[in-house]
Formats: C-alpha cells, sequence, structure tokens
C-alpha cells in the first residue's frame, strides 16, 4: 500500500486480526516512503492506533465493525487517518483518554507513545470522536 515495508506489514497483519474479529479493515493509501521517519516510531504510531481500533471493535456486539485507513500524501505534507467503530464513547479524565483494557496498570500509554512520536517530526496528532465512531489524525510535513 504505502511502500513502506514497515508499514505495509503492520497494515496486513490488522486487517487479518479484524478479518478474524468479522470485521471489514479498508486500507486506502498513496505511495508514502514516510523518509526520515525511524521504523521504531512508525511501528510505535501504526501499532498503538491500530491495536486500541481493533479493541474497540472487539467490544463492539451489534452493528457494523470496521476500520478504515486512509495515508495520502498532498505535496509536502503526509496526512493519516484511522476511523474505527465504537460502541460507547471514550472515557476521558483530566482530557485524556483512559484506557479501557483489562490490566489497566499496563495499558494506557499507547497515545501518549503516538503523541511523542508524532512529535519528533514536528508533526500534529488529533483525535475525536462521535457516538459511533473513533477518528485519529496524523499530519507529517516533509521537506
Amino acid at each position: 500500500w504505502t511502500g513502506n515495508e514497515i508499514v505495509d506489514y503492520i497494515l496486513n497483519a490488522y486487517q487479518q486480526k479484524a478479518a478474524c474479529e468479522n470485521a471489514r479493515m479498508e486500507i486506502d493509501s498513496d505511495y508514502v516512503l514516510f523518509a526520515g521517519k525511524s521504523s521504531h516510531d512508525l511501528c510505535t504510531i501504526f501499532n498503538n492506533l491500530l491495536d486500541n481500533a481493533l479493541e474497540a471493535i472487539k467490544r463492539k456486539t451489534s452493528g457494523e465493525k470496521k476500520i478504515d485507513v486512509s495515508i495520502r500524501q498532498f505535496g509536502n505534507m503526509i496526512l493519516i487517518q484511522i476511523v474505527n467503530s465504537i460502541s460507547d464513547t471514550p472515557k476521558m479524565k483530566n482530557g485524556k483518554l483512559v484506557t479501557t483494557k483489562s490490566a489497566a496498570a499496563h495499558h494506557g500509554i499507547g497515545i501518549k507513545s503516538v503523541q511523542d512520536a508524532v512529535a519528533k517530526y514536528d508533526g500534529l496528532f488529533t483525535f475525536r470522536y462521535d457516538t459511533e465512531h473513533f477518528i485519529a489524525e496524523i499530519t507529517f510535513f516533509t521537506s
């Protein structure tokens, strides 16, 4: 999809995991090499966001279960959007997401890890949600 071996591997792996959960995962991507971004940071970003998306669709007991990934390059901008179905509104505390995973003491740092990895490259990370979807968006600027 992207031309980046690491990112493509992660996308393939999560597409298979989604299928095992009877969920649809669609990937719409430009050829984006993510030049200058470390493999470690790309793993941190995509694994954490897709793991959260997969956890959310696992909790969904009715309705459509889906994850949509869009990776686009417009000139010197790379835009990444991951949208997943949710069954309930995410929990927030002091303006931060609170993990709903079991063994919470060992979880809850994924979004912070994504924020830190994106910030290394002066990128932007935002998220929002409505009653049916969680939307994570990342913008990177290339030189």
